[in-house]
């Protein structure tokens, strides 16, 4: 939240016995940011403890410390020496964050590297966020390369780079055209980004929407590409697909392709607005025997289109111990369709009952709350923060006031992820991730 008073307390709990409170506590002072933070962070980037100099240096990215580059870089060549891949991915990440155009040379010397693809992985996702004209190269280099398995993380950091040649090589053979999935994937996404930033350009952007939809239309022939592809339209809120995905919501026999697919149509129509596919979306959401994720997406689409289920009605289909991922739909639901009258609800998801399993249903509540904006939350939230027997409550509460008192549309810790090769994530970075 940026107020300078948390800084004492956050920097003694880098002593905490805890390292997992250690590592938070780094990462929560890069967000926090100023003097004292920096010098704190650098103090621990020489740890050689676990994630302690990755969490040192992500800080130091998060908190935009540019003049701290020529240390981590110096980290980052140590772990990769000592190979210590973990580490140095994280590292990776952090001179990307950094953005300093110095440390093009010590990424790109780890793309020549026999093996060790997490690490390219993570140098790729790097010198997306770098960007510049050497960085474009070396990821043109290494999409056209033999290492197959680090070409969808040089595809998915292209997308950074919104030019009319980047554009073209995802469009053709060694982008959409590559005989890796994973490749032709990460394209995918990589072209949804670009296709709003790209230069004066309508027939390369109704290329890439034709290229898209194009993919997003056939299921049947590969229903991951489709599934992706119905994302990547519906991002870049291109209704060209739409008659075919609402074609799949109504389909009578809707197991025909896998709910995967079905569930990325209904996104796409969320994101577009589509309001004719409202109906059958709330069929999908309390027809028993569906796939209980499919139901859970159409129940988000529903909120994305303004239009609420409350929570008794889901509770005539069961309680959340056998429905989590629906009422876990429901918090971020609520939180998007919902009005002050809806705080009640969202509580309760926050205090429901029972084990880890049910966590997901706590984090999405917590979310919701921040969505709804009812500063009438406060209260409530301190109190099940200091009282509530169960401690996991307590830490959703708290989460709960985070969100709703940060008013930034998407929490700054979440940049880090941006064009992350979610297929190659060392422990730490894959940790955050499932946090968030």
């Amino acid at each position: 939240l940026g107020d300078p008073r948390a800084f004492p307390l956050l920097a003694r709990r880098l002593d905490d016995p805890d390292p997992d409170v250690r590592e938070d506590a780094l990462l929560a002072l890069g967000l926090l940011g100023g003097p004292r933070a920096r010098e704190a962070l650098l103090g621990h980037l020489g740890s050689t403890e676990g994630n302690i100099a990755a969490c040192a240096a992500l800080g130091l990215g998060l908190a935009g410390c540019a003049d701290a580059a020529p240390a981590v870089r110096r980290r980052f060549v140590a772990a990769v020496k000592a190979e210590d891949d973990a580490s140095a991915s994280g590292l990776a990440v952090a001179l990307g964050e950094l953005g300093e155009a110095s440390s093009v040379n010590a990424l790109a010397a780890t793309l020549r590297l026999k093996g060790r693809p997490m690490l390219k992985a993570h140098a790729c996702q790097a010198l997306g966020r770098i960007g510049g004209e050497r960085s474009r190269r070396l990821l043109l280099g290494v999409l056209a390369g033999r290492d197959r398995k680090v070409a969808a993380s040089a595809a998915l950091a292209l997308g950074a780079f919104p030019g009319k040649a980047p554009a073209r090589v995802l469009l053709g053979k060694k982008g959409l055209g590559a005989s890796d999935r994973m490749t032709v994937l990460s394209s995918i996404h990589a072209l949804a980004r670009v296709h709003d930033a790209l230069p004066g350009t309508a027939a390369l952007r109704a290329r890439i929407v034709k290229a898209l939809a194009g993919l997003a239309e056939c299921p049947a022939k590969d229903h991951y590409r489709a599934a992706h592809a119905a994302l990547a339209l519906g991002t870049i809120g291109s209704t060209a697909a739409n008659p075919v995905f609402r074609e799949l919501l109504t389909a009578r026999d809707r197991t025909k392709y896998r709910s995967s697919t079905h569930a990325a149509a209904a996104l796409a129509l969320g994101l577009t607005g589509d309001e004719g596919s409202v109906s059958d979306l709330r069929e999908i959401v309390f027809k028993r025997g569906l796939d209980p994720g499919y139901r859970t997406y159409c129940l988000l689409v529903l909120g994305l289109l303004g239009r609420k289920v409350g929570l008794e009605d889901l509770k005539a289909l069961g309680p959340p111990a056998t429905l989590p991922d629906l009422y876990r739909a429901a918090g971020w639901e609520i939180g998007l369709a919902g009005g002050k009258e809806d705080l009640g609800a969202l509580l309760e998801l926050l205090t429901v009952k029972g084990g880890a399993d049910l966590h997901y249903v706590r984090g999405a509540a917590a979310i919701g709350i921040g969505l709804l904006g009812d500063r009438a939350a406060v209260g409530p939230l301190v109190e099940i923060a200091k009282r509530d027997e169960v401690t996991a409550h307590r830490a959703f509460a708290l989460a709960a006031l985070g969100r709703l008192l940060d008013r930034s549309p998407e929490p700054r810790i979440a940049l880090l992820f941006r064009d992350l090769p979610h297929r190659k994530q060392p422990p730490l970075l894959r940790d955050l991730l499932t946090n968030l």
